[in-house]
């Protein structure tokens, strides 16, 4: 696709370059573009690690916002495929926004569970948004999220997410759902459990359950969505 027009005549367009990445796109009506970049080398080549807003102004451009993203493994130059961490290779790290200056607006963090094998499914374990990261760096200016233990980024994340044996999210730690945080550093983090059970034989029909998860938040209180046959969202179950 290189072009769209909308119901009001204006025009988007998109360029890629030879080797079929889209390289820029530019709306018509105001002329401004986004332009993308891409790891050139190493073993994350042909990544996206970077996003450049621009507008025109007089005879060029002026840069509004950029996003750099980083990946597991962007520094290393070449393929290692003895490397016991290859298979976390490319897993998106850390999203940093900055103004036209180049001055840094925000961060946001992800953190995935370790893959051993190929087989292992990406699984993301915690999320830290742009005010939670603000936070966190003005509380503590060393803070480094790389180095960072698994506990206390439980404690720190928006989200932080613990997996059960088949796969699935067993447990939850969100921002704000807990007790009150005295300490004044922000909201504390509370559990939320989820439990997933099946009908090994359940009757026919498009309004029998086969599926249900039950969801347990910090207060005790939850309630179960079920799931049809026909894999259709039933009316949610709540309880207290």
């Amino acid at each position: 696709m290189t072009k769209i027009v909308d119901s009001g005549g204006n025009e988007t367009t998109a360029i890629y370059a030879s080797d079929g990445r889209l390289q820029e796109v530019t709306r018509g009506h105001d002329g401004e573009s986004y332009l993308y970049g891409y790891n050139k080398s190493g073993i994350n080549e042909g990544l996206l690690n970077k996003v450049i807003i621009r507008r025109p102004i007089n005879d060029g451009f002026e840069i509004v916002r950029s996003a750099s993203y980083r990946h597991e493994g962007d520094l290393n130059v070449g393929i290692e495929q003895a490397d016991s961490n290859r298979f976390n290779w490319g897993n998106l790290k850390e999203v940093t926004i900055s103004n036209g200056s180049g001055d840094v607006v925000s961060r946001e963090y992800f953190r995935f569970k370790p893959r051993t094998a190929a087989t292992d499914p990406v699984q993301l374990v915690a999320y830290i948004g742009p005010r939670t990261y603000a936070r966190i760096k003005a509380n503590s200016t060393s803070f480094d999220p790389d180095t960072i233990s698994d506990a206390d980024l439980k404690a720190k994340a928006d989200y932080y997410f613990g997996y059960g044996t088949d796969g699935k999210v067993a447990e939850q730690y969100a921002q704000g759902v807990g007790a009150s945080d005295s300490t004044g550093s922000g909201p504390a983090s509370g559990l939320i459990e989820y439990a997933y059970v099946s009908d090994a034989h359940p009757a026919s029909g498009a309004n029998v359950w086969a599926n249900r998860t039950v969801v347990t938040l910090p207060s005790g209180t939850g309630g179960s969505d079920h799931d049809t046959q026909s894999f259709t969202p039933t009316m949610p179950v709540r309880r207290s």
